[in-house]
């Protein structure tokens, strides 16, 4: 028998290997769906033209909630604070919960996703990273991104809420996992106003034995830097407006590098936002650059 080898040769008016300068009138190889050779020419295919335009790799969108997808409209306004624009955000949830559709099913937000991941690869992004508050991967029986990372999100301050995460987490880990082929697990202590240290050192645990990756939104808000040094301002406001304040969560005198300190034993950890972060906190990090990284997003 003889076997059929798909191979094409793309030529565009820029080609950009990224880990080289540019390369006009550059020529992409493709020999059954991979890349396999990138220069000025190809001389064994005739390449196909694309004309005045880019040929660069897939990009990479490190953290998106395309759960959120569907929305018509952002929240809040310009100069809209994290707190206020968090209760704004929870009284809409509440909202849509209302809404015909099975909640546990997940139709809504499985939706939403699926149409956001087809608006990232429509703005090129080809690898995504993810935060759900849903098991995705029991749902999504395709995923059409060349890499989609399920960043599954916990919440708790409590002992007994974190026990419970935990234990769910767990569960997880155990699991048979068979999700789409270009799907993987990971996971997401939230943030430090909603995930007490306990949950993110146990998650980060978690994330080294399975070999997860972990993200955490951290140093994103002034607010946040408040809560946690001073255990007061409008998050603990908002925490116990939610009736979810628990004081032995935040005792005062922390700072990011607490919960740094913590991310640094995860297999490999995100630092999310990461807008007031100090200058030792970036020393700290330039050092674990290896297993830690900052998705900036101010």
């Amino acid at each position: 028998m003889t076997s059929t080898v798909s191979r094409i040769a793309l030529r565009a008016r820029l080609v950009f290997p990224i880990a080289s300068p540019p390369i006009e009138d550059g020529v992409v190889v493709i020999r059954d769906g991979r890349i396999v050779d990138v220069g000025p020419s190809s001389p064994d295919v005739s390449p196909i033209d694309l004309g005045n335009v880019a040929i660069l790799p897939g990009l990479v969108n490190a953290h998106t909630h395309l759960e959120f997808s569907d929305l018509t409209h952002p929240f809040g306004v310009t100069g809209t604070s994290l707190p206020v624009w968090i209760d704004e955000l929870v009284s809409s949830r509440r909202a849509a919960a209302e809404l015909p559709g099975d909640p546990i099913s997940g139709d809504r937000e499985h939706a939403a996703l699926q149409r956001g991941i087809r608006e990232c690869l429509q703005g090129g992004a080809t690898t995504i990273g993810d935060i759900t508050t849903w098991n995705v991967s029991d749902t999504l029986d395709r995923c059409d991104a060349a890499h989609y990372l399920e960043f599954r999100e916990f919440i708790g301050l409590d002992d007994a809420r974190v026990a419970e995460r935990i234990a769910t987490a767990t569960e997880i880990s155990r699991r048979p996992h068979a999700p789409a082929a270009s799907c993987y697990q990971a996971v997401s202590p939230h943030a430090p106003y909603t995930a007490s240290l306990a949950l993110v050192q146990q998650l980060a645990a978690l994330s080294h034995q399975c070999k997860w990756n972990l993200a955490m939104h951290l140093a994103e808000s002034p607010e946040e830097l408040q809560l946690l040094a001073n255990s007061d301002g409008p998050f603990r406001d908002l925490l116990q407006k939610f009736e979810v304040w628990d004081s032995t969560s935040f005792p005062g005198k922390r700072h990011a590098m607490d919960y740094l300190g913590v991310l640094a034993e995860a297999h490999r950890a995100l630092v999310i936002h990461g807008n007031f972060l100090g200058p030792a906190d970036w020393d700290f990090l330039a050092q674990q650059r290896e297993k830690m990284s900052v998705v900036y997003c101010p």
